[in-house]
C-alpha cells in the first residue's frame, strides 16, 4: 500500500494470516484506493470477507482504457502505463516467481518486496495524472461510474452461474444428431455419398452438379452464409441447417462443460468491463454473451434450490436513446402512445393501419429500428431480412421519409465525428477515429452515441442495483451481464421485493439518460435464465 504524498510503501504478506487486519485497514481508509485491475484483487477480498467492503476505488487500468478510447497506443498494462506517465521501467518478469509451487513456503525476498512496493508506489502518481486527463476531456464522470461498477463485476465472477449439466448434455446430443441427419441429407440430395459438408471445395462442386449458381465474392466462388442465404433450394436449406447444428456442437458441446467449476458446479466467466469501444461488457472463458437465446440453452442456466433467477432488462433501450438524441417527433409519438415500436414503424413505412400490420412487416421494421441504431447499411438489412438489396434500399428510403428528423441527426452526428476525429456519448465517453475513411466514420459516429450511451445507462443501473443488494442483503449479487440485461440469483422469499425494487432502480437509471420519453424496464422471475 502506497501513500501518494510521500515515498512510504507498506508491503503486507497476506499469507501470514494478515487478512483481517488488512481488511480492517482498507474498510476504514477514507481516501481513494488506487488499484491496477481492481476486479482481480476484489475477488480475493470478497471470497474471504463477503461483499461488505466499501472502497473509493480508482482503477488505473480502466482509466487508461477510457483515455485511449480505441486508439492503438501503448496499451493499459501497468508496465506500459508506468513507462508512459512516469518514464519508469517496471520489470514484470519477477511476478513469475509468485506462481512457483514452493512460493507458499518461502519468505518474500528483498527483490520480490521491492517489486511489490514499486507496483504500489507508482499507482497514485499515475492515477493523479490520469484524473487530470480525464477531467480535461470531460470523461471524469464516466470514469467514476466505471470504478463504481468494479465491485459488482468481481462479485458476479466469484458467484458464477449454476449450470444443469445433464440438460446441457441432452441438448448437445440432440444437436449432434441433427448435424448427422443434415449431412446425410446433403449427400442424398447431391448424389455424392462421400460429400464432406465442411469442405468448401466439395460443397461448391455439389452445387455446380445440382445446377445451383454459386455466388462470387472478390472474384472467387463462396458458400458463405451472407451470400447463400438468399438461394431457395433444398440443398442450401439443408446446408444452412447443418452448419447451424455443427456450430452449436462445436461451441456448446462437451468442451463447454469443461468451464464448469468442479467444486461449485457453476460457470465462472471472466467479464471484461470495457469489452468494446462503446463501453459494453464482453466475457470469455466462456463467453456467456453469445449463449443462444433459444429457450433450451437458457433453461440450462438455473437457480440453486430455494432460489430464483430475477432477470431484468431495458425495453427498446437503443430506440429510446435514439429518440432522446434526435428528438424525432414520430419516435416520441410512438413512445408516448405506448405503441409497439416496431409495429407502429411498420404501419408508417407500409402505410397500413396499425392493427393490420403483418408479422413480416413488423420484422422488417424491427430490422430497420435496431439496424440503424447499430449503423447498418441497406446491404446489412438485405442480408438480415434475406431480401434483394434494391428492396432493402426502398425500405430504408421509406423509413427515412417517416423519421426524417432522425436521419438529419444521424448525418449531423456523423459529420461531427468526422470533423472532430472522435464522437461522444451522453456522459462524455469518447471513441477516436484514426486512419478511417469518411463514410465509415460517419456511420460509426452516430452509432457510438447510441450504443455508448446505452452501455453507460446499463452500467449506471448496475451500480444502483448492486448498492441496493449490498445494503439490504447479506449475499445476493448480480451474477450475469448481457448488454442491457442483468441476472440476479435471489432467495425465493425475497424475489417479489427484489424484482420490484430492481425495476424501479433500472428506470431511475434510464431517466438519467432519457427524459424526452420514459425508458421502461422489464423484470421476470423464474427457475432459470429467461
Amino acid at each position: 500500500m502506497a501513500n501518494g504524498e510521500d515515498n512510504t510503501v507498506d508491503v503486507v504478506d497476506l499469507r501470514a494470516d494478515n487478512f483481517q487486519s488488512f481488511f480492517d485497514l482498507l474498510n476504514d481508509y477514507p481516501g481513494r484506493v488506487y488499484i491496477q485491475n481492481a476486479e482481480f484483487d476484489l475477488r480475493f477480498i470478497y471470497k474471504y470477507f463477503g461483499n461488505c467492503l466499501y472502497l473509493k476505488l480508482f482503477d488505473t487500468m480502466l482509466a487508461e482504457q477510457i483515455i485511449l478510447a480505441s486508439r492503438e497506443l501503448s496499451g493499459w498494462g501497468l508496465d506500459a502505463i508506468a513507462k508512459g506517465y512516469l518514464d519508469i521501467e517496471l520489470d514484470k518478469s519477477i511476478r513469475n516467481e509468485f506462481t512457483l509451487p514452493m512460493f507458499a513456503m518461502m519468505e518474500l525476498s528483498e527483490t520480490q518486496t521491492k517489486y511489490a512496493a514499486m507496483d504500489a508506489w507508482v499507482l497514485p502518481r499515475i492515477g493523479e495524472l490520469q484524473e487530470k486527463k480525464l477531467k480535461e476531456t470531460n470523461q471524469w464522470k464516466v470514469a467514476e461510474l466505471e470504478f463504481s461498477v468494479v465491485p459488482a463485476v468481481a462479485k458476479a465472477e466469484l458467484r458464477g452461474f449454476l449450470l444443469d449439466t445433464v440438460k446441457w448434455t441432452e441438448i448437445y446430443e440432440k444437436e449432434k444428431m441433427t448435424s448427422r441427419l443434415r449431412a446425410n441429407a446433403l449427400r442424398e440430395i447431391s448424389g455424392i455419398r462421400t460429400l464432406n459438408p465442411n469442405s468448401e471445395k466439395q460443397t461448391i462442386a455439389a452445387m455446380n452438379r445440382l445446377g445451383i449458381s454459386v455466388p462470387e465474392f472478390n472474384g472467387r466462388q463462396s458458400t458463405n452464409e451472407t451470400f447463400i442465404c438468399k438461394i431457395k433450394h433444398p440443398f442450401i436449406r439443408a446446408l444452412r441447417e447443418y452448419r447451424k447444428a455443427s456450430k452449436r456442437v462445436t461451441t456448446y458441446g462437451k468442451d463447454f462443460l469443461q468451464n464448469v467449476n468442479p467444486i461449485t458446479g457453476r460457470i465462472h466467466t471472466q467479464f471484461h468491463q470495457i469489452g468494446a469501444e462503446t463501453g459494453r461488457f464482453s466475457s470469455e472463458k466462456p463467453n456467456l454473451q453469445n449463449i443462444p437465446k433459444a429457450r433450451a440453452f437458457r433453461e440450462c442456466f438455473i437457480a440453486a434450490p430455494g432460489m430464483k433467477i430475477v432477470s431484468a432488462d431495458f425495453s427498446s433501450q437503443e430506440i429510446a436513446v435514439m429518440t432522446q438524441a434526435s428528438g424525432d417527433p414520430e419516435l416520441i409519438r410512438i413512445f408516448k402512445e405506448g405503441l409497439d415500436r416496431h409495429s407502429s414503424a411498420a404501419a408508417d413505412i407500409y402505410k397500413v393501419p396499425y392493427d393490420e400490420v403483418t408479422e413480416e412487416q413488423r420484422t422488417a421494421a424491427k430490422a430497420l429500428n435496431f439496424g440503424l441504431a447499430y449503423g447498418s447499411s441497406a446491404w446489412n438489412i438485405a442480408n438480415t431480412l434475406n431480401i434483394p438489396q434494391t428492396h432493402a434500399e426502398k425500405l430504408l428510403n421509406d423509413y427515412w421519409k417517416v423519421f426524417s428528423v432522425l436521419q438529419k441527426w444521424q448525418r449531423r452526428s456523423g459529420l461531427l465525428a468526422w470533423n472532430k476525429g472522435y464522437s461522444e456519448t451522453f456522459w462524455g465517453r469518447r471513441r477516436y477515429y484514426e486512419n478511417l475513411e469518411k463514410k465509415r466514420v460517419m456511420r460509426m459516429g452516430a452509432n457510438m452515441e447510441i450504443q455508448g450511451s446505452s452501455a453507460t445507462m446499463s452500467k449506471r443501473a448496475t451500480v444502483l442495483v448492486d448498492t441496493y443488494l449490498r445494503d439490504n442483503f447479506d449475499s445476493i449479487p448480480i451474477i450475469n451481464f448481457v448488454h442491457d440485461e442483468i441476472e440476479i440469483e435471489v432467495p425465493e422469499e425475497h424475489t417479489r421485493e427484489v424484482s420490484s425494487r430492481v425495476k424501479e432502480l433500472m428506470e431511475t437509471a434510464g431517466a438519467e439518460f432519457v427524459q424526452i420519453v420514459k425508458q421502461e424496464a422489464h423484470v421476470n422471475i423464474g427457475d432459470h435464465w429467461l
